[in-house]
């Protein structure tokens, strides 16, 4: 999907489809995996099959740079603090996420306040987001949980501002998002980013790289939501 009448704040990953293999300086990936309630296993099991994936490209010689945050390293005010400092070019959610149909800029993801899993879970709304990047730039925003892209009537955002969480990171200026209107299995979630950043570290493109993910996993099960669910929006 493309987004009319909205300007990218900063250029996607890549351009004109450089790997990363060739490409001139590191990409910076940031994977988060906020585990809270209710508990999933597939949620800190995608971040660590995500982390192999990447180390062993990094070993192949693929220009990039990685950090991953397991579920006990991660709270609300790291993730704010992290946001702020324009470290990553891809920031990859992986956690629980909420669309409120009647008010969408109450969308939200969901961190623990204190580390281990501790204290009170925190709405980290599509208004703090939209706030918060329109500042700092992040190139490519992946919503590995439920309603990342879901969105609203346009009658339900007020003024107009923005009609769910990918809709607030496109109006923030982020260039590529990708994420799910519909919940999806914890196997399908990671099969699906799996695939999906194998083809991209190699193309540079995310619609081909979120096609042949979808084909993968739509030929182990028609069944599993994961390959119908997902919305791309990419503006070059």
């Amino acid at each position: 999907r493309f987004i009319q009448n909205i300007t990218p704040a900063t250029s996607p990953v890549f351009k004109n489809g450089t790997n990363m293999l060739t490409a001139a300086k590191n990409i910076r990936i940031l994977v988060v995996a906020a585990d809270t309630e209710p508990h999933l296993d597939g949620i800190e099991a995608e971040a660590r099959e995500l982390r192999s994936l990447l180390m062993s490209y990094r070993n192949k010689g693929y220009a990039i740079q990685y950090e991953v945050w397991l579920p006990n390293a991660v709270t609300f005010d790291r993730f704010h603090n992290v946001l702020m400092q324009e470290k990553y070019d891809i920031i990859h959610y992986i956690g629980h996420g909420l669309h409120r149909p009647r008010s969408p800029e109450d969308d939200a993801l969901y961190f623990y306040e204190g580390e281990n899993r501790s204290g009170e879970i925190k709405p980290f709304t599509a208004r703090l987001l939209q706030s918060i990047l329109t500042d700092y730039k992040v190139k490519m925003f992946y919503l590995s949980c439920c309603e990342g892209t879901a969105t609203s009537a346009s009658d339900a955002a007020p003024n107009d501002d923005f009609l769910g969480i990918a809709h607030a990171l496109v109006a923030a200026g982020v260039p590529t998002v990708l994420g799910y209107r519909w919940p999806v299995s914890d196997s399908g979630a990671l099969l699906l980013a799996t695939k999906f950043y194998e083809y991209f570290l190699f193309s540079g493109d995310p619609a081909i790289a979120l096609w042949q993910a979808r084909k993968r996993v739509a030929e182990q099960s028609r069944d599993e939501k994961a390959w119908l669910s997902p919305i791309l929006i990419h503006q070059d």
